[in-house]
């Protein structure tokens, strides 16, 4: 009997071959099995602990295909923090979205948000992303002083958060 492969989950802002032809990608597999394919350097620029594991030589992956090599793949296992849903508010952090309220936008982190954000700020202290944590105050910040009514944020989550 031939075992049927469920097909990948990829995220829809993170996706094989979106990035520039010259960029490597990486890719990221979260907790809950999604892909995130994302290039080096963005990681390598805010992760202290990512550009310090991507300088290791690595030999070559038995993904090669026709298309060249399979980009380098690093599964997450941590439930907390390296979910899909903290791992797509982190990065959307590393493309410095011109609003702090952007995050609002996506559909994945309603009812989540204190959720989320306290898992981006966890994986961001677990990678040494200084250039990270500096951005969940200013987004707290925006809940804090625009989005009263916000149903998933209360003003003691956003002080707990904070404290982080």
């Amino acid at each position: 009997m031939e075992s049927e492969k469920t097909p990948e989950k990829v995220h829809a802002a993170w996706k094989e071959g979106s990035c520039h032809p010259t960029e490597k990608e990486v890719c990221l597999v979260s907790s809950d099995d999604v892909r995130f394919y994302v290039p080096d350097f963005l990681l390598r620029a805010h992760s202290r602990v990512l550009r310090d594991m991507f300088t290791v030589p690595q030999a070559p992956s038995a993904d090669s295909g026709s298309d060249g090599p399979a980009p380098p793949k690093i599964e997450l296992t941590d439930k907390l923090c390296e979910s899909s849903v903290a791992l797509s508010f982190f990065l959307s952090l590393t493309k410095e979205d011109e609003e702090p309220d952007a995050i609002s936008k996506f559909k994945e982190f309603e009812g989540k948000m204190v959720e989320t954000l306290h898992g981006a700020i966890l994986l961001a202290q677990k990678w040494d992303s200084t250039t990270i944590l500096r951005d969940p105050p200013l987004v707290l910040l925006y809940y804090s002083r625009y989005n009263y009514d916000e149903p998933g944020i209360k003003a003691l989550d956003v002080i707990i958060l904070a404290s982080k």
